[in-house]
């Protein structure tokens, strides 16, 4: 499948591959390298020194397999600290922003809890 991890693909297909009578050597090593992802890194590898047997095919998709791993260990922590430092900027920002913002009661008020002079006025525009 494509964007399938391979060691997921390798052990999907193992499984199914069992239920197959008289699949041969070369059938089943067939059969995997033909649902390899193109042109992906193993498949590239794979054309570049062919393979012999189903344990060498193994033995090499390992190397990918960690590797595969590795990426997206690294990409899942990424995302993990972006998201954290995201939400601790926002956060960070409107507590600078709102810090003064609560009188003593608890109730919020917008004008850092200046007493006005009770008149309400209607905005002009007119900064002057």
């Amino acid at each position: 499948m494509p964007g399938e991890p391979l060691r997921a693909y390798i052990s999907r297909f193992t499984i199914e591959a069992a239920k197959v009578k008289r699949l041969t050597k070369e059938g089943r090593l067939t059969a995997i390298l033909g649902r390899i992802e193109h042109p992906g890194e193993l498949w590239k590898d794979i054309k570049r020194l062919t393979v012999a047997s189903m344990a060498e095919f193994l033995n090499r998709a390992d190397g990918f397999i960690k590797l595969e791993e590795a990426v997206w260990r690294v990409d899942t922590v990424g995302q993990k600290k972006n998201q954290q430092h995201t939400s601790s900027v926002g956060t960070s920002a409107q507590n600078s922003i709102y810090h003064n913002s609560s009188n003593p009661n608890g109730k919020r008020s917008n004008n850092d809890n200046r007493q006005g002079d009770g008149k309400k006025g209607k905005f002009t525009g007119n900064t002057e």
